[in-house]
């Protein structure tokens, strides 16, 4: 069963979803998303989880790529800076936790 299938159906009726990258359609956001990673690597948005702790989905089962596309991928990795204490973040969910936990007086 293709949960995302069902969901996208049930929010946007019979429309076709259309590639950004081509003039390709699709009926289901799996299928597109199969053809951008197959067809447009290099738009395919990396993997948080992969560049940080490890990612426990393979590579063809999931939307993101584990495959670095970027030149540097030390600067990629490490782009959220914490301003109070220098240390640096590869996700922004592992940056507002450090923030929440370490900093809570800066956190609104």
């Amino acid at each position: 069963y293709d949960l995302d299938a069902h969901w996208f159906s049930s929010k946007c009726g019979d429309s076709l979803i259309a590639c950004h990258f081509c003039e390709m359609n699709f009926q289901t956001k799996s299928d597109l998303m199969k053809h951008r990673k197959h067809n447009h690597p290099e738009k395919v948005n990396l993997c948080q989880n992969f560049l940080g702790d490890g990612c426990n989905l393979g590579e063809d089962a999931f939307w993101f790529s584990h495959k670095s596309t970027i030149s540097n991928i030390d600067t990629y990795m490490w782009n959220f800076k914490c301003t109070d204490c220098d240390k640096h973040f590869g996700n922004r969910f592992k940056f507002m936790h450090h923030r929440k936990e370490d900093h809570k007086e800066s956190v609104p």
